[in-house]
């Protein structure tokens, strides 16, 4: 009995169909994976200038006008830096209220500032407060700015926090929570670790802690 000779089995076309979904499934995993970095990257590139206290760059100004202008409908001003000191800026407003439209010009306020993230001034702020608050928000940033308005603007109260206070940068508070009972409680069985209530841990320390957020970030300071 002859052998019967077997058909040659041609398998490029389920290879070529292989090859073409694995192409697919890796592009798109490729795709999700550059998007991902996409991701990462804008957010690093959005607090490149921050440090571990979100120290973002601040050149606060103020906008100062001439009263005697501004009643009789001219916009009449000049912009100074915040920083100067007090002295420096009223020599700036004098030369202001020199030239200014109206004659014998006296009185001014501040009718506009920039840079001086969630805080307020008000139109008489006293200039040295001005100062102060400027000089602090060039040193400690955006981060510092919104410690200020969480203590009144009271500047030394905010950079003692600040200096002395500061925890840790976290992802959220709950980060900071598993941080704690790792760190303390690393020895507990694992049958009690899953049982911990992390929320109620979360609630107790939101009360002894100050949290600023910023740029998807949590900053924890003691509230002492």
């Amino acid at each position: 009995m002859g052998l019967k000779k077997c058909k040659r089995w041609n398998s490029a076309p389920l290879l070529k169909k292989h090859t073409t979904r694995w192409k697919h499934q890796t592009h798109n995993t490729l795709k999700k994976y550059l998007l991902t970095l996409d991701h990462t990257n804008q957010r690093d590139t959005m607090t490149a200038q921050t440090d571990k206290q979100g120290k973002k760059k601040m050149e606060p100004k103020i906008y100062v006008a001439c009263l005697a202008a501004y009643n009789s409908g001219i916009l009449y001003g000049v912009h100074i830096d915040a920083t100067l000191e007090p002295d420096d800026m009223l020599d700036l407003i004098g030369e202001m209220l020199e030239k200014s439209p109206i004659e014998g010009a006296e009185e001014w306020a501040i009718h506009d500032f920039d840079d001086f993230g969630h805080l307020n001034l008000s139109e008489l702020e006293d200039l040295q407060q001005v100062h102060d608050i400027a000089c602090f928000l060039v040193e400690k940033g955006e981060l510092g700015a919104r410690l200020l308005k969480e203590f009144g603007e009271n500047v030394d109260e905010a950079r003692r926090v600040m200096d002395e206070d500061f925890i840790g940068k976290y992802d959220s508070l709950r980060d900071y929570v598993h941080e704690m009972v790792d760190e303390y409680y690393n020895d507990l069985p694992e049958f009690i670790s899953h049982h911990l209530d992390y929320k109620a841990m979360e609630r107790t320390l939101s009360h002894d802690l100050i949290e600023i957020e910023l740029d998807g970030y949590v900053y924890l300071y003691h509230n002492t």
